[in-house]
């Protein structure tokens, strides 16, 4: 009878483990603290936030670190799921982004694989009610057999959106 080997490595041994399963061992994966903290966040907020500056939409203002969206200074009562799918197409106005994109935005990477096309499609339609109701002069337009982009209506430049980090 054998015993295995049992092999604790890190985050950044990773790429390593396929050398140690080769020599029949059991290999478990233990992160790092920063790491393990940077895994809960995510799974707390659904995934990371997003890190770059959005290009402008007039009226539109989102506040990352204060969780908020608001149209010309009225607040936008978003569920943390719209508000984070919101402040992602926030981020390029007019950017197609995928339905893979917005689940990983919306739902974090770890969860996007479980999330269908359709969770997807039933977010945007209550951001797009929220956005009506609000009058904004944003809308989210469809983009066939892909995804969703954010769009300033047709008379208004798309360079006055302000996101705040």
């Amino acid at each position: 009878m054998s015993v295995a080997t049992v092999h604790l490595v890190g985050v950044r041994d990773i790429p390593r483990i396929p050398d140690f399963l080769t020599l029949g061992a059991v290999v478990v994966v233990a992160p790092d603290r920063e790491t393990l903290r940077v895994w809960e966040r995510e799974a707390d907020q659904g995934g990371p936030p997003p890190q770059q500056p959005a290009a402008p939409v007039p009226g539109l203002h989102v506040d990352l670190a204060g969780r908020q969206a608001r149209w010309n200074g009225e607040e936008l009562r978003l569920t943390p799921l719209e508000f984070r799918v919101l402040a992602n197409m926030a981020r390029q106005p007019g950017r197609a982004w995928s339905f893979q994109e917005l689940r990983e935005s919306g739902w974090g990477a770890s969860q996007a694989p479980g999330i269908d096309v359709f969770a997807v499609r039933s977010v945007v339609q209550r951001l797009r009610k929220k956005l009506r109701a609000a009058a904004a002069a944003v809308e989210v337009q469809s983009v066939r057999a892909f995804g969703f982009r954010l769009e300033a209506a047709p008379d208004v430049a798309v360079s006055s959106l302000r996101l705040v980090t």
